[in-house]
């Protein structure tokens, strides 16, 4: 179906609206917050240096247009085969609606930007924080149950000046409020039909560097492709990453390792070297030996972020908001083994203790992403016990004691571990693979008997002071030998613990 110039069609039953190119848009969770806004606007003055009054306008801008054309897009050929499939079969069946969600609004004002959302914060009972006084940004939350709505403002001065220094066309359209009247200079409605990146001006890449990366997220999570001639321009200007502010990095890098396309994204910008800018660990990868079936370690590094989404497929409820930390560790795991590379008198390779190199190493990455204590702690414990699987999935079989004891270590993260070290098999040639998804499903049977309610363990700390020992690290270690002979069924009950115990240890 052709865009259709000067109407807004909507098709019942299965979406809330299509856009049509030169039209109006429709977003359902801003309809009702336009008359506030429009309200608030009349209530905000601005004036030249003549004391004229300047008519004032609000354009909703960037990413929610965005999103809404390309998602309405895809509804509209969902509807089309829909249709199609509805005369083949002629079933009666009515499509659900889709409902678009959006919950990041930006605008531009001519006006005071944090005069007016103060105004607005007001009208809706949200918070008010600014963003940035030196430019006049601010944001306005709303919350309402489990819904949450931010609204952006920016001050400008000009709606087209605003666009033309805007990043890609497919960022730069503008809908002027009331109405929601669509404003595409560049073009972008139309090259988010033809799934297209494309920057307006290389000089906008110089000003914000974190543009490139921006590109690449795109790139990784819309599925679209970065224009021939945007992509030398990303490349050229890689170096100015190293200026960006580590969080600011952080934020796009694990977008992009949230995305179903995180490695042939990844690859790609490590092919172009700028990934390793971002991450120079990376670097001393493209140049170690090794004797895995792909490449250099930096290629089995990257196809094991790939084989995570094969390995991770079903076990998805132990990955939940985890996967971009699970997509980084596999991406960092083996940083560590340029600095352990030796040969032994059979002239065989080996990386011994590569694993707690590359935990060093990752203090350098969280000091300049800006890690936070938990993401920190899980890679860590991904990076630094990656080869426990590898060892226990050697085993015939494993003992249920080893294998409690690796849960311990890893803590809330040993599952991740199993699935990275799975990973990192079939990235080496399958090698160990069928060991280790034995491994992985004994070690969830153990992980589920644990955080069962019905699990009771049989002794407590305080169990052991009525026994008459005394408190101290000791404790720790006697509860964790009675849970392991308890989950290896060889106690199962409060007198076999306490004789365990008084056999084992003295009371002091």
């Amino acid at each position: 179906m052709q865009p259709v110039s000067g109407r807004l069609l909507c098709l019942d039953n299965y979406i809330e609206c299509i856009y049509y190119e030169n039209m109006k848009i429709n977003i359902p969770e801003l309809t009702p917050f336009i008359p506030v806004l429009m309200s608030t606007l009349s209530e905000t003055t601005t004036k030249t240096n003549r004391g004229e009054v300047v008519k004032k306008e609000i354009y909703l801008v960037g990413g929610a247009i965005r999103d809404t054309i390309n998602k309405n897009q895809k509804s509209n050929i969902k509807y089309q085969t829909a249709l199609a499939k509805k005369k083949q079969t002629n079933t009666k069946n009515k499509q659900k609606t889709q409902k678009l969600q959006v919950e990041d609004f930006d605008f531009a004002i001519n006006a005071s930007a944090i005069s007016f959302a103060k105004r607005f914060a007001k009208k809706i009972n949200g918070s008010f924080v600014i963003l940035d006084k030196d430019i006049d940004e601010v944001r306005v939350v709303y919350k309402n149950g489990h819904n949450e709505l931010i609204f952006d403002f920016c001050s400008i001065t000009s709606i087209n000046t605003d666009l033309s220094r805007r990043d890609f066309t497919i960022n730069a359209i503008a809908a002027k409020l009331p109405d929601m009247e669509v404003l595409d200079i560049f073009k972008g409605e139309k090259d988010i039909h033809q799934k297209t990146i494309r920057m307006i001006s290389e000089q906008n890449i110089k000003d914000d560097p974190l543009r490139i990366l921006r590109a690449f997220r795109l790139k990784s999570t819309m599925d679209f492709n970065i224009s021939p001639k945007t992509t030398p321009k990303l490349i050229k200007h890689r170096k100015l990453l190293k200026n960006i502010a580590g969080e600011r990095i952080k934020q796009e890098l694990f977008s992009i390792l949230n995305s179903p396309k995180a490695y042939e994204t990844l690859r790609f910008m490590a092919k172009k070297e700028i990934l390793q800018v971002i991450i120079p660990e990376l670097k001393k990868l493209m140049i170690t030996p090794q004797y895995k079936p792909t490449g250099n370690l930096l290629d089995h590094s990257l196809l094991t972020v790939k084989k995570i989404d094969t390995a991770t497929y079903n076990f998805k409820k132990y990955t939940a908001n985890k996967i971009h930390i699970l997509k980084f560790s596999g991406l960092l795991h083996d940083i560590g083994k340029p600095y352990t590379y030796s040969k032994d008198k059979l002239n065989r390779v080996h990386f011994y203790g590569h694993e707690k190199r590359g935990v060093e190493l990752l203090e350098g990455i969280r000091g300049r992403l800006k890690l936070s204590n938990s993401d920190f702690r899980s890679l860590s414990n991904l990076i630094g016990f990656h080869m426990r699987p590898h060892l226990l999935g050697e085993e015939k079989i494993p003992t249920n004691k080893a294998i409690l004891r690796f849960i311990r270590d890893g803590e809330e993260d040993s599952i991740l571990i199993l699935l990275l070290a799975y990973a990192d098999a079939m990235a080496s040639g399958n090698r160990g693979r069928a060991g280790l998804l034995r491994l992985i499903n004994r070690s969830i049977e153990i992980w589920e008997t644990m955080r069962q309610p019905k699990f009771k363990r049989l002794l407590t700390g305080n169990d052991l002071i009525k026994m008459g020992y005394k408190p101290g690290p000791v404790f720790k270690t006697i509860l964790q030998a009675i849970e392991e002979e308890q989950i290896s069924n060889e106690l199962s009950t409060r007198k076999q613990a306490m004789d365990f115990v008084i056999k084992n240890w003295r009371q002091k």
